[in-house]
């Protein structure tokens, strides 16, 4: 993130890290509030709501012009994006009752078989494909792996 703020908005690296702090703050405000508000508005529009406000908080900071709009987009993002996880993980479990460790070791999984791979790999992948490559091969083998569970835990 601060090599885009870095890059877009022509500031100076020291001042273009404060937006991972500031990522990181919203991260943890929406971490605290994730079980509250998820059960207020049901799990399943707790979750539409923070995939559609994480996906109109990446669009805008993507076009906006401002340096401090696009750290208070950061805010939200992170805020946004605190809860997709666990949210997701409840919602797996309630759909696929008794796979619950499946799904907890997968995303464990999923990192791992990430690290295994040649650092030069994904950098080449990254260089020439652009970063969100590498989260499409991480999605890619997450899946595999959901469907290996699947087939093989009864």
């Amino acid at each position: 993130m601060p090599a885009i703020f870095a890059k877009n908005w022509k500031i100076s690296n020291s001042v273009a890290t404060i937006s991972v702090t500031i990522y990181w703050s919203g991260m943890v405000i929406g971490r605290a509030l994730t079980g509250i508000v998820s059960e207020k508005l049901t799990y399943h529009r707790f979750l539409r709501l923070i995939n559609i406000g994480s996906l109109a908080a990446l669009a805008a900071l993507a076009v906006i012009g401002s340096v401090w709009a696009g750290f208070a987009l950061c805010f939200l993002i992170g805020l946004f994006m605190a809860g997709m996880f666990a949210i997701a993980l409840i919602i797996t479990n309630q759909f696929f009752p008794g796979k619950r460790q499946a799904f907890c070791l997968l995303p464990m999984d999923s990192e791992a078989q990430c690290c295994r791979s040649p650092w030069g790999e994904l950098g080449s992948l990254s260089d020439s494909n652009g970063i969100l490559a590498i989260d499409c091969f991480r999605g890619h083998y997450a899946v595999s792996c959901a469907c290996a569970a699947d087939i093989g835990i009864h």
